[in-house]
């Protein structure tokens, strides 16, 4: 004989020797009992047992090598019975272990070793579990404080049976369920049993019926033509501002459990829920026509087929009827014709003044405008006369393109006149070039003045000095720039001056001597970019000769390099989505792209980049970039 313990675990007792052999958890020993609180033994076709117990799990105990499984998890992790107390259990014929707990119900799997719960299919089986049995059709029933349940497991469909359908009682004994031979089930409780054949069971649904049993007008009966059970339309007047309608389902075998909802169509959007209420009371509805829809279900949750409706017509007061509307509007109307006419002869009166004054403030205007399109026009054509000035002293392409074999100049002035401007100069006794790219103060029109002074400046050095190395350049340029624009006095106010970078490139030997003002060098070489930084001080302004001297910087080029000197105007253009620079990383990652290109295919990229990333925003500054391949 096999005896389960709720404290000593488990007993095999011997009847020929009179002895007990106890079976019993050991902390940390997994081939033991998983508790010594056991809840039921359960014998297999295999002869093997389930042991349950009531807080720590289930068990696999072979009766025979007296060997112990424990199930504290399933196989997707999920701890058995970690919330529940097991109070019912029961073996289906397909092999399911069935677990009832007062937390709800479960099945465990051994083949998938899985548990399963039900909380997510219905309320009803989340409450206390007191016996399971399965009928000869394999659906399973279940004694719970909330009524008896008949669980169809594979296709997840239950009906709960209550007081109503005849069941003993609200609270069932534990393990009070048994399933006969003959097909019956017995389930017992506080207040008797049930015995019953399930096939015998009428589960029949009958929508209940469903009439309106009062209607009441300021808390008092109001006189209809009709019984309100025989009533389609109700007419108020706007001083019933407050009534309420009564209703009921004739089903009274628990009308506790009867439950209604309603929508009054033309107030609600939706049904309103007011659970076993039969009454539904409205106040200070606006006048209309509005349909009542009232909803009923009996005590085991069935609703009628279709909603009861009542037709409410609420007329309003003369005051807020259509033809007072009416008439009102046609008195506005008239008084504002009325109002309209005299407005008209004021109107005309003062508008004969006002044409006077027109035409002469028009004549007035028309020589103002006269004389600011004469201003514009001169100033436009200074301008434009200034422009040509200024492109007659940029180098002509025909004579770079004599000592320059592969390169390009990418210029875009940001007004018709520009501060960038490009600077060459051919050496021939040294078989050498100067070529420069100079940033004047602003654009427009102060920095194409400063543009003419600072290329004026570059030449006289040259032809009058006869310096050519760079840096020479650039101190003697300082001296002019100053000169011109008299810094050197003690009064002087002006800071203009310009940022330049200055090659002399030896084509012959591939030699190239650098010096900037403010404005680096850039060589690309085997697609890695060389910088050869500039001196961070200008040309001009007022810090007079405390500064050091230009640095000259002599580097040994190699075939197939790339020569660009440039303006901070392609760097410093607000575009792209945000509207932001495209910053000096952005122009650097650029020429590295279409570095391998031809000179020519360069310039066209960065010019249709540019004016991509700019897009409807307007150019910030002038946009100088020149570039040379080493041949």
């Amino acid at each position: 004989m096999w005896i389960a313990s709720s404290t000593q675990g488990l007993y095999l007792f011997n009847d020929v020797k009179g002895n007990f052999r106890g079976f019993k958890n050991v902390k940390g020993d997994h081939t033991t009992l998983s508790s010594n609180n056991l809840s039921r033994i359960i014998k297999r076709p295999d002869n093997k047992f389930w042991i349950i117990t009531a807080d720590a799990g289930i068990n696999l105990f072979d009766p025979l090598s007296f060997q112990n499984k424990q199930f504290l998890k399933d196989k997707s992790g999920k701890d058995i019975f970690k919330e529940g107390v097991v109070s019912a259990s029961f073996l289906s014929k397909s092999g399911l272990l069935w677990l009832g707990t007062n937390d709800g119900l479960a099945v465990f799997d051994e083949k998938l070793e899985q548990l399963q719960t039900f909380k997510n299919i219905d309320k009803v089986f989340q409450s206390d579990i007191q016996g399971i049995v399965e009928d000869k059709h394999g659906f399973v029933w279940i004694s719970t404080d909330k009524g008896l349940i008949k669980f169809d497991y594979k296709n997840k469909n239950f009906k709960v049976y209550k007081i109503s359908n005849g069941v003993q009682g609200k609270e069932f004994s534990t393990n009070a369920a048994l399933a006969l031979n003959n097909g019956l089930l017995v389930f017992g409780g506080n207040n008797g049993f049930n015995v019953f054949n399930p096939d015998e069971l009428n589960d029949e649904i009958k929508s209940p019926e469903l009439v309106f049993t009062d209607f009441t007008v300021l808390n008092k009966p109001y006189e209809l033509a009709n019984d309100i059970a025989y009533t389609d339309e109700i007419t108020l007047t706007y001083k019933d501002y407050f009534f309420s309608i009564d209703f009921a389902v004739l089903d009274f075998t628990n009308p506790d459990q009867n439950s209604f909802e309603y929508k009054l169509e033309g107030f609600n959007d939706g049904w309103v829920s007011i659970g076993n209420k039969h009454q539904i009371t409205f106040t200070n509805l606006n006048a209309g026509e509005y349909t009542l829809l009232v909803k009923g279900a009996n005590s085991d949750g069935v609703w009628c087929k279709e909603p009861l409706a009542l037709k409410i017509t609420i007329v309003p007061p003369f005051w807020k009827t259509k033809w007072f509307y009416s008439l009102i509007i046609i008195v506005i109307l008239l008084l504002f014709y009325a109002y309209i006419k005299w407005r008209e002869k004021t109107l005309l009166k003062e508008k004969k003044l006002l044409e006077t004054k027109v035409e002469e403030r028009t004549l007035e205007l028309k020589e103002e405008k006269q004389k600011v399109e004469h201003a514009h026009k001169e100033i436009k054509d200074s301008i434009n006369y200034a422009k040509r000035i200024q492109e007659a002293i940029l180098p002509l392409k025909e004579t770079i393109n004599l000592y320059l074999k592969d390169y390009f100049i990418l210029y875009k002035p940001k007004d018709i006149v520009a501060g960038d401007f490009y600077w060459f100069y051919p050496l021939p006794k040294e078989n050498s070039v100067l070529i420069a790219a100079v940033d004047c103060t602003g654009h427009g029109v102060p920095g194409a003045f400063m543009s003419m002074i600072g290329n004026e400046q570059l030449t006289k050095i040259l032809n009058e000095k006869n310096i050519t190395q760079p840096d020479e350049i650039l101190n003697e340029l300082h001296k002019g720039i100053r000169a011109a624009l008299k810094q050197d006095l003690s009064h002087a106010e002006t800071r203009d001056g310009m940022d330049l970078a200055l090659c002399k490139y030896d084509y012959r030997y591939k030699k190239l001597w650098y010096s900037g003002a403010n404005r680096p060098l850039w060589i690309i070489r085997n697609k890695e970019l060389i910088e050869i930084k500039a001196n961070k001080q200008p040309i001009g302004g007022l810090d007079g000769d405390y500064r050091t001297p230009f640095t000259n910087n002599e580097i040994q080029l190699q075939k197939g390099d790339s020569i660009y000197v440039f303006t901070d105007g392609y760097a410093d253009q607000f575009g792209g989505q945000k509207g932001k620079k495209f910053m000096i990383k952005n122009f650097e990652k650029l020429l590295l792209e279409v570095n391998e290109l031809a000179m020519d295919r360069q310039c066209t990229e960065l010019d249709n980049r540019i004016e991509n990333w700019k897009g409807q925003i307007e150019q910030v500054d002038d946009i100088l970039v020149i570039g040379i391949k080493v041949n």
